[in-house]
């Protein structure tokens, strides 16, 4: 319940926050890819459900990580194998 709060929050505050709609998933996603391009050896994991993406679903921070939370990274994983 903590991870679905935080979520729904977190969510909130951006949209609040961001002046565009999608704005902040932009930014998100331009980070996340420095990140995977520094470090993504170091966590093949989370670079291959990062990566799998599509570009709609990468676009749906809510609804992605909805999904996520309540049927968990090994649905994702296991549905892109």
């Amino acid at each position: 319940m903590t991870v679905l709060t935080g979520h729904v929050r977190t969510i909130t505050q951006q949209q609040a926050a961001a002046p565009a709609a999608g704005a902040v998933e932009e930014q998100l996603a331009a980070g996340l890819a420095r990140v995977l391009a520094e470090h993504g050896d170091r966590y093949p994991q989370a670079t291959a459900a990062l990566t799998g993406a599509a570009p709609a679903e990468r676009n749906q921070a809510w609804t992605f990580g909805l999904r996520r939370i309540l049927g968990g990274p090994a649905e994702l994983i296991a549905a892109r194998q």
